[in-house]
């Protein structure tokens, strides 16, 4: 596989990263802005980090990329997690997101722990 588009761990990534700029997309409160900003940032850098592993072409660099992609998921967990005890977050938006990043730390876990 030449191209991190194809790999289903990056689509993967990249779908759960679209679901989640389009639930903070909405206009939001001043004071979300902080929380809103770091789910973005961690959403968008787990298909960056599995794109720049796989580009590397070796074996270490993309298992610890998978490593540090799964912490990332672990970050976005965490951060909708807080959004939904706030209600920054709720309704079809957390019942779409939540499924897709357990999901995605799942599939994560198998890989790295395979990889080891």
């Amino acid at each position: 596989m030449d191209d991190f588009k194809e790999l289903p761990i990056f689509r993967q990534a990249y779908v759960l990263c679209l679901a989640v700029f389009r639930a903070t997309d909405a206009p939001y409160e001043a004071k979300e802005r902080p929380l809103f900003d770091d789910l973005r940032r961690a959403a968008l850098r787990i298909g960056a980090v599995i794109a720049k592993g796989h580009a590397l072409r070796e074996d270490r660099p993309f298992h610890r990329a998978l490593a540090t992609a799964l912490g990332m998921s672990v970050q976005v967990d965490v951060l909708l997690t807080v959004a939904a005890e706030f209600e920054y977050v709720t309704g079809r938006a957390l019942t779409e997101l939540r499924p897709q990043v357990n999901a995605l730390i799942n599939e994560l876990t198998i890989l790295v722990r395979n990889r080891a």
